[in-house]
């Protein structure tokens, strides 16, 4: 305890009802570190404070004990009161089904959006990440002029790629329109 600095030995003033009541007889409590000896709580007040301390008193207070019971409502407190849990009792009275070992065709795992779907995804990102590009292209070309013919031929292959989605996804449209009336 020799290193420690007199700051660190104190914690804070203990402010309760009986503590201010002990400040009328000139009486001051606080919360001190633990293993700290009176003498060095001694030395600590008045070096900090500069006052001259008389006498020291200490305690050791343990904390509270919690009580370790259930939360109210939960499976073990259901179990433990009433000896049945919750979905055991609907099974019993009939308002849910019990489970079976079949799953549904929504429990199956790999079910998702289907190819089609998938496809439609990933040409949504494609035409972003090319509206991107085509953003881009507008700024290089403007900070750099001198590379424009690099730039227009690094671009010309997905903006061709685009056209074409574009025309395919137009073809598709007035299909579906001819399809349906």
């Amino acid at each position: 305890m020799k290193n420690r600095h007199y700051l660190d030995l104190i914690i804070s003033p203990n402010v309760t009802e009986k503590s201010t009541s002990l400040s009328e007889f000139n009486k001051v409590v606080f919360k001190v570190r633990k293993g700290v000896s009176k003498n060095l709580i001694k030395k600590s007040i008045e070096k900090i404070f500069k006052v001259n301390v008389i006498k020291i008193n200490t305690i050791n207070l343990k904390g509270k004990t919690k009580r370790k019971t259930p939360a109210p409502y939960s499976k073990d407190y259901m179990k433990e009161k009433w000896g049945v849990t919750v979905q055991d009792y609907a099974q019993k009275e009939g308002l849910i089904k019990k489970p079976t070992g079949k799953k549904s065709p929504k429990d199956v795992e790999g079910s998702g959006f289907g190819f089609f779907s998938y496809i439609f995804i990933i040409s949504i990102i494609f035409l972003s990440f090319i509206g991107v590009l085509k953003l881009a292209e507008s700024t290089i070309v403007m900070q750099f002029p001198f590379l424009e013919s690099y730039i227009d031929y690094f671009f010309e292959v997905p903006n061709n790629f685009a056209d074409h989605l574009f025309e395919t996804l137009d073809n598709f449209k007035i299909f579906i329109s001819d399809f349906f009336r």
